[in-house]
């Protein structure tokens, strides 16, 4: 009653390659079945290959899905002053002194930052959907970076059911920081954001809330079958 779509990397480099195995495996015998995409082991990658295999594939010409605007907490010092003059430069963002007791947050953050406008996918290529059934994304908490931006794009926009667990949580605003230690031959990485929601919950400490929960993909399957063989 379904197709099963696993994938463990959005690695740029897979991008038309995994594009054509979906397209040749989707076709007008079963392109209304339902679509699970498993990304439980999925590490991240780039957002364009969830953009373009998943998102454009399922818009129709000229329709814009806009995602939720991305924002973040930040603490006060040294090592994010150079981020936090490129924010106040930049037309895209938006720079606000906090008080973190607003928030719900045991951190004693002092800027809050968030994108100006939201982003926007506009799709100019396909011109009819590659899944017409129901689209569930199964998930948990080895999903992580690239991943969980295309998990917060389908739920703001409600593209699909999303199923499983909560991901992992390390989906960042900006890039990682690297500092090198200068008694040793150590490099520390680290972030220097702490990513929250639109309702001002932490996604780094929680993940992304699945819409339904379930604690393996045999019970999503299970659901599925049962939902559809209802009536």
């Amino acid at each position: 009653n379904f197709i099963l779509i696993s994938i463990k990397s959005f690695d740029h480099r897979l991008k038309n390659k995994d594009l054509k195995i979906m397209q040749n495996l989707i076709n007008e015998d079963n392109c209304q079945k339902s679509v699970i995409i498993d990304l439980s082991n999925c590490i991240g990658g780039s957002d364009y290959y969830w953009i373009d295999n998943f998102i454009k594939t399922n818009m129709y010409p000229k329709n814009r899905l806009y995602s939720k605007k991305d924002k973040a907490l930040f603490l006060d010092g040294k090592l994010v002053k150079a981020y936090l003059d490129f924010f106040e430069k930049s037309p895209n963002y938006i720079v606000k002194n906090i008080n973190s007791s607003n928030l719900k947050v045991n951190n004693n953050f002092k800027y809050l930052v968030e994108m100006s406008k939201a982003d926007c996918v506009l799709n100019t290529t396909y011109t009819d959907k590659l899944f017409k059934g129901e689209i569930y994304v199964f998930y948990g908490k080895n999903t992580s970076s690239s991943a969980e931006g295309f998990l917060e794009f389908l739920k703001f926009n409600k593209l699909a059911t999303l199923c499983g667990n909560n991901s992992k949580g390390n989906n960042p605003f900006v890039q990682p920081l690297f500092l090198n230690l200068p008694n040793s031959n150590f490099i520390v990485r680290f972030q220097v954001d702490y990513r929250i929601d639109e309702n001002n919950e932490t996604i780094w400490e929680k993940g992304i809330n699945p819409d339904l929960y379930f604690n393996n993909i045999s019970e999503l399957e299970k659901y599925i079958n049962k939902k559809e063989n209802k009536f």
